[in-house]
């Protein structure tokens, strides 16, 4: 290179370029250039990832329990149609269930073998309820408290225990039902 002031660029994968501008001489001593350059740092805007409500119930095997017609299926298009209304409202629709409004919270029944009326087996994204004082009432799990209507990506009921899979109590011997609740997104455990 002939003497002279030029400029020199360095670049590097992950790490910003840098431009100096260096004179550089002729001649027998040796032209140096220290250059440190800083770590580039790409800052991404947020970005939340929701499951649709289809890849939720087609993963845990909904659609294909759906198909089989064991039972009876609500999903996200269905919950749509009846805004302001409750998961238990909703469920209390199918034969063989009866929703009873209890002041401070909904109860689920189903009828028994027997023409009684007792509290299903609920399930929400895979893990079983159990009732507690923050979620139940007379004893019996609210639905409604444990889910958000908005957020549902589909319903299961079946009103005889041996309807159900067997992963949610098909070899129940209860003459009584199951319940099964998706979520589009696993909601933030609650605190008491």
């Amino acid at each position: 290179l002939p003497g002279g002031t030029t400029t020199v660029a360095v670049r590097a994968v992950g790490f910003d370029a840098a431009r100096h501008a260096m004179d550089l001489r002729t001649g027998p001593n040796a032209n140096t250039l220290s250059v440190t350059l800083s770590r580039s740092v790409t800052t991404l805007a947020a970005v939340s990832i929701l499951e649709t409500a289809d890849v939720v119930l087609s993963r845990v095997g909904f659609m294909e329990r759906s198909r089989a017609g064991s039972g009876r299926y609500l999903d996200a298009d269905d919950i749509a149609k009846a805004p302001g209304v409750t998961p238990a409202q909703l469920i209390g629709r199918f034969p063989g269930t009866l929703f009873k409004s209890a002041g401070r919270g909904s109860r689920l029944f189903m009828t028994d073998t027997r023409g009684g009326q007792c509290p299903p087996t609920v399930w929400v994204d895979g893990q079983r309820l159990e009732a507690t004082a923050e979620a139940e009432v007379d004893g019996v799990i609210d639905i409604d408290f444990w889910t958000d209507p908005t957020r549902i990506a589909g319903i299961e009921v079946y009103t005889r225990a041996n309807e159900a899979p067997l992963q949610y109590g098909g070899t129940n011997k209860s003459a009584c039902g199951v319940v099964v609740i998706w979520h589009r997104t696993r909601p933030a455990p609650r605190q008491p």
